[in-house]
């Protein structure tokens, strides 16, 4: 599995003691290997907290990655405006 060009996984932090229980954060790899060049890009993002009180059941607080979807609307904004500003320059070439 070493050498596969892509890997994705979710891993698990070794827990943290809190006066009531347990925590746990849980985060998600994305690897991306260039083999010719022998490097790649490593992205590490938080996916969630898990929270283990004493009693043993277990709480998921999902983590809002606020960033990710900035850059995610702020991308589409700019790709909706490249193709707005091609389709225009095309109608203005026709008329």
């Amino acid at each position: 599995m070493q050498n596969s060009i892509l890997r994705i996984e979710t891993r698990t932090s070794p827990s943290i003691m809190i006066p009531d229980g347990q925590l746990y954060v849980r985060s998600r790899l994305f690897q991306l290997r260039f083999p010719p060049a022998k490097g790649g890009l490593i992205w590490n993002r938080p996916v969630a907290i898990v929270v283990r009180p004493l009693n043993g059941q277990e709480k998921v607080i999902p983590v809002l990655d606020i960033t990710r979807i900035v850059v995610l609307t702020l991308a589409g904004i700019c790709f909706t405006g490249v193709f707005a500003f091609m389709f225009l320059k095309r109608k203005k070439a026709n008329a």
